[in-house]
């Protein structure tokens, strides 16, 4: 018999410490339980939180931490517009932030997008832009997928 995960009837967070940093980190874990069990809908909500506890506190590794996950909710909604907006904006954030391996990744999730439109060639070229940005960074293991 195949594994299963539990079912979860409701779940609630509450600011345990009244840090809003960390209830954005815990409001973003969340999502991805919720993303998991397939309801895009509930952690896009769950994000919109997140983005906001993060935004007031001018956290831009929470900001792009909340935005790329609300790509994925967007994508799984059809709403592949939202789906390229919410990546790009975390894309700027990694850029100015210095992390060169987290945007090329980020750039992945974009073409990915793409290729689902059936725009192949806007894909390739965006597959094609990343592999040359790990090439440069070194890393071989996400150069090889």
């Amino acid at each position: 018999m195949p594994c299963r995960p539990p079912r979860i009837v409701s779940c609630s967070v509450a600011r345990p410490t009244g840090d809003p940093l960390l209830t954005s980190r815990l409001l973003r874990g969340l999502a991805n339980v919720q993303l998991g069990f397939g309801d895009a809908q509930k952690a896009l909500a769950t994000l919109d939180h997140a983005l906001a506890l993060a935004q007031e506190r001018s956290d831009r590794v929470g900001m792009a931490d909340a935005l790329l996950p609300m790509g994925v909710a967007h994508r799984q909604l059809g709403n592949f517009a939202r789906a390229v907006e919410a990546n790009e904006r975390a894309q700027a954030l990694q850029l100015a932030l210095g992390d060169r391996n987290a945007a090329a990744m980020t750039l992945c999730n974009i073409g990915v997008v793409h290729a689902d439109l059936g725009q192949s060639e806007r894909a390739l070229t965006l597959f094609e832009q990343a592999l040359a940005e790990f090439e440069a960074l070194g890393d071989r293991g996400h150069a090889e997928i």
